[in-house]
């Protein structure tokens, strides 16, 4: 049975979310994905909610790429009035684990994962 993954990049502008199905093989497959206006959500809980069915996919872990620096689990936003906590997203959640990671740092891990023909110096 397939794992749901919670995927999200954070930034002042917009926020991007994609829901991953991962199987035993590890390989992920993209389940559903929309994009947010950030500045109309108080935070990222609210936008969460929207893009979140209830009911619907049950994610056991999430992972967000934030604009702004990660400290002991919280980021306090660059480019929004928020304050992103590792916790707070975690019950939100259900309990799923939760991973805040600065965007270049996951820019960085996801660079690691383009095949070479993606790669340009």
């Amino acid at each position: 049975m397939a794992r749901l993954v919670l995927a999200g990049d954070i930034g002042g502008t917009k926020t991007n979310l994609a829901i991953y199905a991962v199987g035993d093989g590890g390989r992920p497959s993209a389940v559903r994905e929309a994009s947010f206006a950030s500045r109309e959500y108080a935070g990222l809980e609210d936008v969460l909610a929207a893009f979140l069915r209830p009911g619907a996919e049950r994610v056991t872990t999430a992972a967000f790429g934030i604009a702004g620096p990660v400290f002991e689990n919280v980021v306090v936003t660059t480019n929004l009035p928020w304050v992103v906590e590792a916790d707070r997203i975690a019950s939100a959640l259900g309990g799923a684990r939760v991973r805040l990671l600065n965007d270049l740092e996951a820019t960085a891990y996801g660079a690691l994962f383009l095949p070479p023909a993606e790669l340009h110096v």
